[in-house]
């Protein structure tokens, strides 16, 4: 099973940083490893990430009408989503939302499609692999200016 950590960037960071990827990475890897323990990092990361409420996740999800059917419960401070064969779990760390599938397409099928509807500025990072992106690119951006 792998595992994907969701963070959900306030627009304003988003942009600045959105072709900063490895800045984005290191930052996100330090906090994860619990290295940002002062009050001055603590609150640069509540300045830069949004803390997104996993029961708000649900309602968007149960609340939409989608291509096709998913099983959504809310456990236990978690989410189990199920769609035909294909199965997720989304557990709530920290500002971070961690989604456990057996494959980057399970967990596109079941739950990233519909994430990007939800919030617009979704980074996710798969540590173990140390790949990372943005799971929207930003509407409007100019990549180069003439």
């Amino acid at each position: 099973m792998y595992q994907y950590s969701l963070y959900f960037f306030k627009p304003t960071y988003a942009i600045h940083f959105y072709y900063k990827v490895d800045v984005l990475y290191r930052f996100l890897d330090q906090y994860r490893k619990g290295k940002y323990t002062d009050d001055t990092t603590q609150r640069q990361v509540s300045f830069v990430l949004e803390y997104v409420i996993l029961n708000d996740v649900y309602e968007h999800l149960t609340s939409q009408k989608f291509s096709h059917k998913l099983d959504v419960k809310a456990e236990n401070n978690e989410l189990i989503i199920k769609s035909d064969s294909l199965d997720m779990k989304a557990v709530r760390n920290g500002y971070a939302i961690d989604v456990y599938a057996n494959s980057l397409i399970d967990a596109d099928q079941l739950f990233f499609q519909y994430i990007k509807e939800f919030h617009p500025y979704v980074f996710v990072v798969n540590f173990d692999s140390r790949e990372c992106g943005w799971i929207l690119p930003l509407a409007k951006k100019a990549n180069y200016h003439i």
